[in-house]
């Protein structure tokens, strides 16, 4: 074949992966024309299919990997993701803007996140291939870059909706570490006495709770306040 030419083959994204098609395609069957140096991921990603989002490939009823390349007559089957297992832990993450109210509540519970206001998706990618983070967003295009080897495309739209569904896939409630780490900075908190930050409480807080936590970084003091109680109660409704 000439570096013109064209390879056909057939694709066929299982489950969630048709999420990632345009509605009149949403055909289990996708035939189409491709490069003759393109790879599984590359013409799944030419379909949409962020390849962060696909778990396993049968080619021709073998299964193998998303770098192979591809060959004349191939039926491309692709399977999904249906839980985060692929035993990395702690569970540390990287947050785009269109997943950011999210990011208090993750740090709450005590995961590690990420997170700036209007960054760039090449840094994004970058701090989190460098620190192993996984990516959370609803930007398939920012899944698609190579340095990314972990990531979700957040279905949900609405702040509840989309920690509901992180619980779910990222089975976080095995996970959790409350009260642990700072929702501003994302800083580990130490615990703090009494005594040393009561000139910084209200005097309802003074007097009704024993318990505080510290962030060395940000000079803010937690306690289990209303704010946490209403955390607890949200996890309650996922």
């Amino acid at each position: 074949m000439t570096i013109n030419e064209k390879l056909d083959l057939t694709l066929e994204p299982g489950g969630s992966l048709r999420d990632f098609l345009p509605r009149k395609k949403r055909d289990p069957r996708l035939r189409l024309r491709v490069a003759t140096t393109a790879t599984i991921k590359d013409v799944a990603e030419s379909a949409g299919i962020p390849h962060t989002e696909i778990k396993g490939v049968e080619r021709n009823g073998r299964e193998v990997f998303a770098d192979d390349a591809v060959k004349q007559g191939d039926v491309l089957r692709l399977y999904p993701y249906t839980v985060f297992d692929t035993g990395v832990e702690p569970l540390h993450f990287a947050v785009d803007c269109n997943v950011a109210k999210c990011v208090k509540y993750l740090r709450m519970l005590g995961f590690s996140v990420y997170f700036e206001n209007d960054i760039a998706d090449g840094k994004l990618a970058r701090v989190a291939a460098e620190q192993e983070r996984i990516v959370l967003t609803r930007d398939k295009r920012l899944l698609m870059r190579k340095i990314i080897a972990r990531g979700r495309y957040v279905r949900a739209v609405r702040a509840e909706e989309q920690l509901k569904e992180l619980v779910a896939f990222f089975n976080l409630k095995e996970h959790m570490r409350p009260f642990t780490r700072c929702m501003v900075c994302d800083t580990p908190l130490r615990e703090a006495e009494k005594a040393a930050v009561l000139d910084r409480l209200p005097p309802k807080v003074a007097a009704g709770y024993e318990e505080f936590k510290y962030c060395d970084k940000c000079d803010k003091v937690y306690w289990k306040g209303t704010h946490f109680k209403r955390m607890f109660a949200l996890l309650k409704r996922l």
